[in-house]
């Protein structure tokens, strides 16, 4: 029951993530368009439009959530260090930002230089911010009620105490026996 509850979790913040990666990929490709942003970096004004760049979603979609499954980032506690948080997903985010590159000089795709650099930050920034968001949510009275899966143990007192440790061992967390 546990691990059942625990890989629907997982799958629903690895939809939320890769419509996250897909939303950081359309708003760098749109700062990097936009006149302000280019007035004030003095950048050259890039003449493409999004819907040529759109094929590279179907690629990025599926391929975010794999690589920061592929760095441990879906396995971790609920109330890890955030220092673990961030280490893994810059590496995940470093990761895609460079598969990306790759994608786009194998296709012979010309975009702007910044584009990937931006994805990569925005992406790092908004999966990074609805952590926090979901470690606040996770942290209030009402989900932690909801969280806490409760045993009620009947057996020698002996028995009592090796199931007890054996569930301490396998799920210290969200567990009140």
């Amino acid at each position: 029951m546990l691990r059942r509850d625990r890989q629907i979790r997982m799958q629903i913040h690895q939809l939320m993530d890769a419509c996250l990666f897909a939303l950081s990929f359309w708003l760098a490709f749109r700062l990097r368009s936009d006149l302000h942003v280019v007035e004030f970096f003095g950048l050259v004004p890039i003449q493409v439009s999004f819907r040529d760049f759109a094929w590279i979603l179907v690629i990025l979609i599926p391929a975010a959530p794999l690589i920061l499954e592929a760095q441990g980032f879906y396995e971790r506690s609920l109330f890890c260090l955030r220092r673990t948080t961030a280490w893994q997903l810059f590496k995940g985010c470093l990761i895609t930002s460079v598969g990306l590159i790759l994608v786009l000089f194998l296709s012979r795709m010309m975009i702007a230089r910044m584009v990937p650099v931006w994805f990569g930050a925005t992406s790092f920034a908004l999966v990074f911010l609805k952590e926090e968001v979901h470690r606040l949510i996770v942290r209030s009275k009402l989900a932690q009620a909801q969280i806490i899966r409760r045993f009620i143990l009947v057996g020698t007192g002996e028995e009592t105490r090796r199931m007890k440790h054996d569930l301490r061992t396998k799920s210290p967390e969200g567990l009140e026996i």
